[in-house]
């Protein structure tokens, strides 16, 4: 089985960006009808695709992809690939160890890879593909916070997904929470007819509290 290290891929590597020392971007090409053997990176990683189509195939799992779909891989997960019938494009960011575990390993899934829909991320591929190809030298910075931006809306998306339980908890929580306000607004009520009934009758609190 083949291991495949830091900015290492299968296919025609465009070009390759160190951004920073744990983090690179990759744009690869991927002939027609590829298929790829059983391979694992040692690296974490997402893979958006940019053209064309894949299917994956890891553990138990079959999956097939198109080009509005984005992959975050954990370290070391043994998978095939096999690309599609068109003109195939991914485009790789790559992150060392101590960069994922010190920053971002908890935004990724643990064993398996997991995909989300481009568009989901409303405009964070656009802007990191812009911030990629513009005309003049790329800026560090700018990708950088654009793979940020890709990966907090990622998660965020994903912590929405919430199971029907919690969010059975959730609206519970919240009809509570109702009730609280409505019985706090209803006390408070009470006591402004109470002062200006007391108001009316010429009684300050002392002399109405007063025995």
């Amino acid at each position: 089985m083949r291991i495949l290290g830091s900015g290492e891929f299968f296919g025609e590597t465009d070009r390759l960006f160190q951004v920073t020392e744990g983090l690179s971007v990759g744009v690869v090409r991927h002939d027609r009808h590829l298929t790829l053997p059983r391979h694992r990176h040692e690296l974490a990683r997402i893979c958006v695709i940019l053209s064309g189509s894949m299917s994956e195939s890891h553990g138990s799992g079959f999956e097939e992809f198109s080009s509005d779909w984005i992959l975050f891989w954990p370290p070391g997960v043994i998978h095939e690939d096999q690309f599609g019938s068109s003109l195939n494009r991914t485009l790789q960011i790559e992150f060392t160890h101590s960069f994922y575990v010190d920053k971002i390993a908890s935004y990724f899934p643990k064993n398996s890879p997991s995909p989300v829909r481009t568009g989901a991320l409303e405009d964070a591929v656009p802007h990191l593909c812009t911030e990629l190809l513009r005309s003049e030298k790329p800026i560090p910075l700018a990708i950088e916070g654009a793979i940020y931006e890709l990966i907090a809306r990622a998660c965020r998306l994903r912590r929405t997904a919430m199971p029907h339980s919690f969010q059975v908890q959730q609206a519970r929580s919240r009809s509570s929470t109702c009730i609280l306000r409505k019985a706090f607004a209803l006390l408070i009520s009470r006591r402004q007819s109470e002062r200006r009934g007391r108001s009316s009758i010429g009684c300050s609190r002392r002399s109405w509290d007063a025995p």
